[in-house]
């Protein structure tokens, strides 16, 4: 049962658990995913008799699934009832992965289709419609079993095959998604949103004991929660894993080894099918000119099996491994071993015919995984290692994000360097992109760049960071204009010198845009971006995320992805008749996305045009959360006359500029202009405190604030308020039991195992193996990627804590 501390207690004290997670992936000889380690706790997995416990469960709420239907999303976890004319069939979904029209029987993949969001279609042949309505249907194969509910007698599945289930066993649906959001989530929060949804009662009454479950957020909150925790303590386990599922050590080497119940599929099997994948992308010789051609290759591992390994007792089905649940035990036997033959025996490299031939997962999700394959000469450097790290290089290909590959025929073309260049004003806007900061501090940079970053601090749009954990990076931003003009994404001095030590200068990273409430683009949900020193650059922004929005970014030291998200408003509100929707900073909105009239013809000193161009140019920030910006009387006045100059007119008295102004004060509306009164100055760098709103600026205290060349203490100063209108709209945030987070920010607080491909430092390392032997495990079955990741917390951003191990 789930322990009734697991959301208090520190992790280690949890070996019990710990162990049973272990003996349940031997057990049950399939991969463990978060969602069925929650299973096997919460609704009395037992070992003995390898069925959970009736009495937890409502069978009789369960979804029915019937053939030909479009059904609701079945993660792995999932319990459903299989319609077969009479009896439902119980089952359990232990597994599942794309299985789009595009795949060919024999595993071959259009690039486009590697690595694409989910619903795209193919960039070269439709153009994308984004009308923030209507969902996502997608083909899914899963893989189920029947034996955890005690209802898996052979006879009755053998009845199913080639009726409600394909003749190997598996069930192929087509699954309604409620928006792309929702369809992009792994099984972990899928099947958090499967219990909310659908399983209300058995959840709660699960959770009862660990934490609130009452009302709807605070069961999803507890849930959520609980599944953070069984990661970690997956992870502690110290079992091989592949992507987010995990494998007893002995299933795999036994499957090594060929024993009898995994026969069918062997390690020579997986080493054949890199061998066609590498030689698929070898350059072919053209007839007429005789021109050595060379593209990427992409082969669905899990297709190309079921066509090339087949039973031999009946050649029209694949072998025995790949059918009923032990597909799923050997598709992840399969990749752990592609990885480690290609890396160990290959150094990353396939040599066929004499060349060298370079091959990665870039897929994970369609067909059980889609592998690349290209000469190895054409990979950029940082991209020969760590190969099963999907980078979607497919896709980014065909939507023009890195190298075409279609480019040039009779070239060696790779799809691994990005685009460069660009049109001057395009070079020039990126030149002067602003600097990130962080906490305000900023780095030694040349004059010109220093006037850039005040300017870009005074907006209130300089990145700041946000900790997590020794693994994942977050940092919050600003967009302002020039970060959507010129594409970039700010990263601070920390996030920045992680990456550099990560990456090469000008290396392609994977950005993944979410906006929840918004249906986007898929070209702009997944697009390549490249590293420059202290930014990200080469992106294109989404129309609706404005100048202003509050994004949250977050990095993790296992990936060449990066993420970034918007967070939608709980109440809506309206500005001058702007609907906005999300998370915003109300000053950089005042100076940005409020635009003067454009058709205004109106003469006179001032005009509304003015009035809100000066507030955009020369407006300061009133104070940090302040919906406000002001300028010195002094200030406003100097410049209205320089306006006056330009255009060739006869510039105005400061009496008269004064006098027009009191037109434009108001207490009404959403954007209002004030008079204010500046306090004394806030610090050494002459900042000006929030000035006190006043209604007795008389003519005499104009006057006299006009009279001086530089504003003093005491002066008058115009102040542009914001005051949003609540909007009768709904919100666009995420329902609580949608899986989706709100903010993008779902992250384990205490000390954890974590399995961190690209490295981790000596001194983390060193503690994993404490916690190991905490744990009660042995060391020495310790992965090498296994790291420890320390206590963290949202809000702190410099102070560690020591932590206590062993």
């Amino acid at each position: 049962m789930l322990p009734l501390d697991l959301l208090t207690s520190d992790l280690g004290s949890f070996q019990e658990t710990v162990l049973f997670l272990r003996e349940l992936a031997r057990a049950r000889r399939l991969p463990l995913s978060v969602p069925l380690a929650f299973n096997a706790l919460a609704f009395g997995y037992d070992l003995d008799s390898g069925q959970y416990s009736p009495e937890l469960l409502d069978l009789e709420t369960l979804p029915v699934v019937t053939v030909n239907a479009v059904v609701d999303p079945l993660p792995a976890g999932s319990l459903a009832r299989l319609a077969t004319g009479g009896k439902p069939q119980l089952c359990e979904v232990v597994f599942r992965h794309g299985e789009h029209p595009a795949l060919s029987m024999d595993g071959a993949c259009p690039p486009w289709l590697s690595g694409a969001p989910a619903g795209a279609e193919n960039p070269a042949l439709s153009t994308p419609q984004s009308d923030g309505e209507g969902g996502v249907v997608l083909t899914e194969r899963l893989v189920v079993d029947a034996t955890a509910l005690g209802t898996g007698e052979p006879s009755k599945l053998r009845r199913l095959l080639g009726r409600t289930l394909t003749d190997e066993g598996h069930l192929v649906v087509r699954v309604s998604y409620a928006n792309d959001e929702q369809a992009e989530l792994d099984d972990t929060r899928l099947y958090v949103s499967h219990l909310l949804r659908q399983r209300t009662a058995e959840v709660r009454e699960a959770l009862r004991e660990l934490g609130p479950v009452d009302d709807e957020e605070e069961l999803a909150k507890t849930l959520h929660s609980v599944f953070d925790v069984l990661t970690a303590l997956l992870d502690a386990t110290c079992m091989r894993r592949w992507r987010e599922m995990y494998l007893h050590p002995e299933v795999y080497e036994r499957w090594l080894a060929g024993e009898e119940d995994t026969r069918g599929v062997d390690p020579a099997d997986v080493e054949r099918f890199s061998r066609v994948i590498a030689r698929a992308c070898l350059p072919a010789r053209e007839r007429r000119f005789g021109l050595q051609v060379a593209r990427p290759a992409y082969l669905a591992i899990g297709p190309a099996l079921r066509a090339d390994v087949l039973d031999p007792e009946d050649p029209h089905l694949p072998a025995d491994a790949l059918r009923g649940p032990r597909y799923a035990t050997t598709l992840v036997c399969a990749q752990l071993h592609l990885v480690e033959h290609l890396t160990h025996k290959h150094e990353g490299a396939i040599a066929i015919s004499g060349t060298a031939v370079h091959v990665r997962l870039d897929d994970a999700w369609q067909g059980g995984g889609i592998w690349r394959a290209a000469v190895a000469e054409s990979v950029a450097e940082e991209l020969l290692e760590e190969i099963d790290l999907p980078l979607a290089l497919g896709w980014l290909g065909a939507t023009g994000h890195i190298e075409d590959e279609r480019a040039g025929a009779g070239v060696s073309v790779s799809t691994d360097e990005p685009v460069r260049g660009g049109s001057p004003a395009e070079d020039e806007a990126q030149r002067s992109e602003f600097l990130a900061v962080d906490d305000g501090t900023p780095e030694e940079v040349s004059a010109a760049e220093q006037v850039e970053e005040v300017h870009e601090h005074a907006d209130g749009v300089a990145a700041r960071d946000h900790y997590v954990d020794d693994t994942t990076l977050c940092w919050k931003i600003v967009l302002g204009p020039r970060h959507l003009e010129a594409g970039t994404l700010p990263l601070t001095p920390k996030v920045a010198e992680a990456m550099r030590s990560a990456f090469p200068v000008d290396a392609n990273i994977q950005l993944d845009v979410s906006h929840p409430g918004t249906e986007l683009d898929p070209r702009q949900r997944r697009q390549g971006t490249r590293l420059d020193g202290a930014k990200l650059h080469g992106i294109s922004w989404p129309d609706g995320m404005f100048s202003g929005i509050r994004l949250t970014a977050s990095w993790s030291a296992d990936s060449f992805q990066v993420r970034v998200t918007s967070t939608a408003l709980d109440e809506p509100v309206d500005v001058e008749g702007i609907p906005i929707d999300y998370l915003f900073d109300s000053a950089v909105l005042l100076r940005y996305l409020i635009d003067p009239a454009d058709e205004e013809t109106r003469e006179g000193v001032l005009t509304k045009s003015l009035v809100r161009q000066l507030f955009r140019t020369f407006g300061l920030r009133v104070g940090p959360g302040k919906p406000e910006l002001f300028i010195p009387l002094t200030t406003f006045v100097e410049k209205v006359l320089s306006e006056k100059r330009v255009e060739g007119s006869e510039p105005p008295s400061s009496l008269d500029v004064c006098d027009a102004l009191e037109e434009f004060i108001t207490d009404q509306g959403t954007v209002r202009l004030s008079w204010g009164v500046l306090l004394h100055q806030d610090d050494v760098q002459g900042d000006w405190l929030t000035p006190r709103k006043t209604d007795q600026a008389d003519a005499e205290w104009k006057a006299e604030s006009c009279a001086r060349g530089k504003p003093a203490s005491s002066d008058l100063a115009l102040v542009l308020g914001l005051h949003p209108t609540p909007a009768d709209r709904p919100s666009r945030a995420p329902r609580a039991d949608s899986g989706v987070s709100s903010s993008g920010e779902d992250f384990l607080r205490r000390g954890h195992l974590r399995s961190v491909p690209m490295g981790q430092q000596p001194q983390q390392r060193e503690l994993a193996v404490l916690y190991a032997r905490k744990m009660g495990l042995d060391p020495a079955t310790l992965s090498p990627r296994i790291t420890f990741v320390r206590e963290s917390s949202g809000k702190r951003k410099c102070r560690r804590r020591a932590s206590t191990v062993g």
